[in-house]
């Protein structure tokens, strides 16, 4: 099922917000989450006649927030799906176990804005636009040296594929990287080479030491796995418990 709009309700503290959740940083629609999510937020009264709800990016309006639904939802629509998408959560009343009470006055309230967001999807299909997703490519089978390739569009209608292009790849070259050459096989997004902590050699990835940061360091290039694969790094970390966390992924 596509899904061009998404909200998700917690409780407390009488907010709408939107992403991102993960980071500083603005989304790539963050001009039409600004004027969307203000109008939602101006229609929920918040309890006792004391204005309306908060708003903002959930980073900014809040604290950081890592693997939210939300933030999950938006950026796979918009990277993998390549679909049309605006996610929100609101954080409902003033208490986490709010009096019986005050519930009918915050369902009615949050359901107007719900009730809006419902009647804009047909306007996010049409100014949010997702990232072309790579084709489809339908199996080949055993091949021999010609042969042709087929492949899908996913979700079309919601971005805006120009051209394909095709690439065959062969005779890879399998390394060991030291770092000791540079960190041209990487992409580094709040990572800098250091020589300050090392397991060989001299140099190593630095993911900074700041609060309220959210690094990554990946590899530039797609590797083909092959059965007895396996990955091996060598790490060294200083973490606060139950606040930060060291995530290594293979996808």
């Amino acid at each position: 099922h596509i899904c061009n709009a998404y909200m998700t309700y917690h409780s407390y503290s009488e907010l709408l917000m939107w992403p991102w959740g993960w980071k500083l940083q603005q989304t790539p629609d963050s001009l039409l989450y600004d004027q969307v999510g203000n109008v939602m937020a101006d229609m929920i009264q918040c309890l006792g006649g004391g204005g309306t709800y908060g708003r903002g990016p959930v980073y900014s309006t809040i604290y950081g927030v890592s693997g939210s639904s939300m933030d999950w939802f938006y950026a796979w629509s918009h990277y993998v799906g390549g679909i049309s998408n605006l996610s929100f959560t609101a954080e409902l009343g003033t208490d986490f176990y709010q009096p019986q009470g005050d519930l009918d006055h915050i369902c009615h309230q949050n359901f107007k804005a719900l009730e809006y967001l419902a009647g804009f999807c047909d306007s996010i299909v049409l100014l949010v636009e997702g990232v072309v997703p790579p084709p489809g490519i339908y199996p080949l089978g055993t091949v021999g040296e010609s042969f042709t390739v087929y492949w899908g569009a996913k979700n079309s209608e919601y971005n805006n594929p120009i051209q394909w292009e095709l690439v065959e790849l062969s005779a890879p070259s399998i390394i060991e990287d030291d770092l000791e050459s540079g960190t041209d096989p990487w992409e580094l997004d709040g990572f800098t080479l250091s020589t300050t902590q090392s397991h060989s050699g001299s140099n190593s990835f630095f993911s900074g030491n700041v609060h309220n940061m959210n690094h990554a360091v990946c590899t530039a290039y797609p590797y083909l796995v092959q059965t007895g694969d396996s990955v091996t790094f060598w790490c060294w970390y200083d973490l606060e418990t139950n606040y930060d966390v060291a995530v290594a992924e293979i996808s």
